[in-house]
C-alpha cells in the first residue's frame, strides 16, 4: 500500500464538472481526500483479506446491517463486486495509517494494523449509507489522543462507559483515562484490598472492568487507570487510617475542598499497599500505563509528622517538599511498570520513562520535554471540558496546539498528544457529562487527528451533520460558546455603565442564554446587571452584582427566552471597572437549554 501523506492541508480533487458535489462532513478531517463523481451501489459482503481482524469485520457489517439483514463476512483473497475488502499490509506506512478507496462497485480499505483499520472503519460509517466515490490517505497527526473521565467524585456506570467509548472510536480517539480514585471515592474493587470500597456504595466490578477493556480493545481504544496518590486518598484512609501521617480514621466527604490528610511517606504503610495494589490493577489493564496522579498535595502534614521528616534525614533530601519525589520514585522501583503523572511536582523530578500530563501550560510541557519525559498535553485553558463554554468556548479547542510555540523539532517528537479533562465535581449526572463532552470533544478530535488547525466556521459547518447524529445517539449536547463583543476601556471607565451589544446573531429560537464575561477580562470588573431586548422590547432581564474575581459560572447572567420573535436583540450590560486602570474584556454567550 503507497500512501501520499506529506500533504499537510486537506486536499480535495473535485470532478471536473461544475456543480461538483461537496466534500462530505467527516469529522476529523482527513489529511487527503480526492473526492469522485457517483456512489457505491450496496454492500453485499465484508471480505477479510490478508489477516485482518475478524473482530473489526464484524463490527463493520453489524454497524451496516440494514432491514433485519446483516453483511456476511468472509474470508477471502480476491475481492469482488459489492464487496467491502478490509486488508493489512503490515509493511505499510505508520500504525494507525489507512488508505480507503471508494468506486461505484467494490470499496477497499487498507491499513497497516488493526488499529488502522479501525480508524478507516469509523470514516467507512459516517460515509454511510451514500457511501461517495472517493479515495482518502490518512493517518493521525498525535498517538495519544485520549479522554480522562473522573469518576471518583461523580460515578458512571459501566453502560455509559461502553456508549462514550463507540463515540470516541467514532472521531478516533484512541485512550480512555479513567480517574478512578479520589477524596470522594475509591471506585475499582481490590481482592487484596477490600475494605477500599467497603465504603464506597457503588464501583466497579472485576467483571465490568474486564468488559470494558475488552469493548475498548475492539475499537482500537487502550484504558489507562489512574490510582491518585499520595494526595487525593481521603477515601483511601477511611477504608485504612494508617496509611496516612496521623492515623485518624476519616469520612469519606461528599465536598471538594482541599484536604490536608495525604499518604505518609514516611511510613512504610503506603509502599506495602501499592506494592500490592498496583500490580492487581495493571493486571486489569494490560498493556496500558498505569497513572499515579501526583497532583495538588499538601505538605502541611508532612511537615508536621516525625516519621516524614525522619525521612528526611534518612535519605538525605532538602525538605519535606522532597518528600513526593522520593514517594513517586520509590513506588516506580517497587512497581517496574510504565507510569504516568501530572506535571504538579516536576521541579522535585520524577522516575526516568515516566509519561507526563502537563496540565498547567506550555512552561511545564518545556519543562518536562527538557527533563527527557514524554509529555501528554491536558492544559486546564483549553480542555478542561468541565469548564463551561463561556470559560472554554469551540474556538479554544479549535486553536489548541499540544506543542508550544518554539518548540525544537526533536523535542516536538515526545509530545504523545492530548487529552480532554473531565472533572466531575460540578457534573451530577450523566446528561450533565455529554453537555459538557459534547460538542467540544469533536473539536478536540480534530485536532489530535488532522494535520493542521480548521477554520472554525468549517469546522461548525461539519458539525451540524454530526449534531444529527449525536441526538440519534440519545446524547445530550451543550453549547459552544460564542463571543457576542468586545468592551473597550472607555466603555468600562468609571462608574456604572450601561454598554449595549448586538445579540442578534447569537439569539437561536426560544431558550435559556447564559453570558458572562470572559477570562480574558481584568480582575477588577463588576457587573450590575444584564437585560435582552428585541427591537427595544424587554424580553429577559436579571439584576445582580458580580465580578470578574469569580469563577466564570458563578458570574455568568441566565437569561430565559420564553419567544424568539424577529427583529433586533441588543444585549444591555451594567458594568464598571474598579480602580484607575481599565482594559477590555469579552463577553461570551451560551445557549444553555
Amino acid at each position: 500500500m503507497k500512501m501520499s501523506l506529506g500533504c499537510v492541508a486537506l486536499l480535495v480533487a473535485i470532478a471536473a464538472f461544475a456543480g461538483a458535489a461537496e466534500p462530505p462532513p467527516l469529522i476529523p478531517r482527513p489529511a487527503e481526500l480526492h473526492l469522485g463523481s457517483g456512489r457505491f451501489t450496496g454492500v453485499r459482503r465484508i471480505r477479510v483479506v490478508g489477516g485482518a481482524p475478524l473482530a473489526t469485520a464484524q463490527l463493520l457489517a453489524s454497524a451496516l446491517a440494514s432491514g433485519g439483514t446483516t453483511p456476511p463476512v468472509e474470508v477471502s483473497a480476491q475481492p469482488a463486486d459489492g464487496d467491502v475488502a478490509l486488508e493489512l499490509e503490515p509493511d505499510a506506512a505508520a500504525p494507525e495509517a489507512y488508505t480507503l478507496a471508494i468506486e461505484r462497485t467494490r470499496i477497499r480499505l487498507v491499513a497497516a494494523s488493526a488499529a488502522g483499520l479501525a480508524r478507516g472503519v469509523q470514516t467507512l460509517l459516517q460515509l454511510a449509507p451514500d457511501f461517495p466515490v472517493l479515495s482518502i490517505a490518512d493517518r493521525p497527526r498525535f498517538a495519544w489522543r485520549g479522554l480522562m473521565v473522573d469518576v471518583a467524585r461523580h460515578f458512571r456506570d459501566a453502560a455509559w462507559l461502553h456508549r462514550v467509548l463507540d463515540r470516541m472510536a467514532r472521531y478516533k480517539l484512541n485512550v480512555l483515562h479513567l480517574h478512578l480514585t479520589d477524596d470522594q471515592g475509591w471506585r475499582l474493587r481490590s481482592a487484596k484490598f477490600p475494605r477500599l470500597t467497603q465504603h464506597i456504595r457503588v464501583s466497579y466490578t472485576p467483571e465490568e472492568i474486564a468488559a470494558l477493556v475488552a469493548h475498548a480493545a475492539r475499537l482500537g481504544i487502550q484504558v489507562v487507570p489512574e490510582i491518585d496518590v499520595p494526595g487525593h486518598v481521603t477515601a483511601a484512609l477511611a477504608a485504612y487510617p494508617d496509611l496516612g501521617c496521623r492515623s485518624v480514621k476519616l469520612p469519606v466527604p461528599d465536598t471538594y475542598d482541599t484536604f490536608y490528610d495525604v499518604l505518609c511517606p514516611g511510613s512504610e504503610s503506603p509502599f506495602v499497599l501499592l506494592s500490592g495494589l498496583l500490580p492487581e490493577v495493571a493486571r486489569q489493564f494490560p498493556d496500558a500505563p498505569v497513572h499515579l496522579g501526583g497532583d495538588q498535595v499538601p505538605r502541611a502534614r508532612w511537615a508536621e509528622c516525625p516519621r516524614c521528616l525522619a525521612r528526611v534525614q534518612r535519605e538525605h533530601l532538602q525538605n519535606v517538599d522532597d518528600l513526593q519525589g522520593y514517594f513517586l520514585r520509590r513506588v516506580a522501583a517497587d512497581f517496574h511498570h510504565p507510569l504516568m503523572v501530572w506535571d504538579d511536582d516536576l521541579a522535585h523530578g520524577f522516575p526516568p520513562g515516566t509519561v507526563v500530563e502537563c496540565w498547567h501550560g506550555p512552561g511545564t510541557v518545556a519543562a518536562a520535554l527538557d527533563a527527557g519525559h514524554d509529555v501528554v498535553v491536558t492544559p486546564q485553558t483549553a480542555t478542561f471540558f468541565d469548564h463551561s463554554p463561556l470559560a472554554i468556548p469551540l474556538s479554544r479547542v479549535l486553536a489548541f496546539d499540544p506543542v508550544p510555540r518554539g518548540t525544537p523539532l526533536v523535542a516536538s517528537r515526545r509530545v504523545r498528544g492530548g487529552e480532554a479533562a473531565l472533572w466531575s465535581e460540578r457534573l451530577f449526572t450523566d446528561a450533565d457529562a455529554e453537555r459538557a463532552l459534547f460538542p467540544r470533544l469533536l473539536a478536540l478530535a480534530e485536532v489530535l487527528w488532522a494535520p493542521s488547525a480548521p477554520a472554525p466556521d468549517e469546522f461548525e459547518r461539519r458539525l451540524d451533520h454530526e449534531r444529527a447524529s449525536l441526538a440519534a445517539a440519545g446524547f445530550a449536547i451543550g453549547g459552544v460558546g460564542r463571543r457576542v463583543g468586545l468592551l473597550t476601556p472607555r466603555q468600562l471607565a468609571g462608574d456604572w455603565r450601561l454598554v449595549r451589544l448586538d445579540a442578534t446573531p447569537f439569539i437561536e429560537g426560544p431558550g435559556t442564554y447564559a453570558f458572562a464575561l470572559g477570562e480574558d477580562a481584568p480582575a477588577n470588573v463588576e457587573m450590575l446587571a444584564a437585560r435582552l431586548t428585541v427591537d427595544g422590547e424587554p424580553i429577559a432581564q436579571l439584576m445582580r452584582q458580580t465580578s470578574t474575581l469569580h469563577d466564570v459560572d458563578d458570574r455568568a447572567y441566565e437569561l430565559p427566552v420564553a419567544r424568539a420573535p424577529h427583529g433586533r436583540w441588543t444585549l444591555e450590560l451594567t458594568v464598571r471597572c474598579l480602580g484607575a486602570q481599565a482594559a477590555m474584556a469579552s463577553v461570551w454567550v451560551e445557549k444553555r437549554q
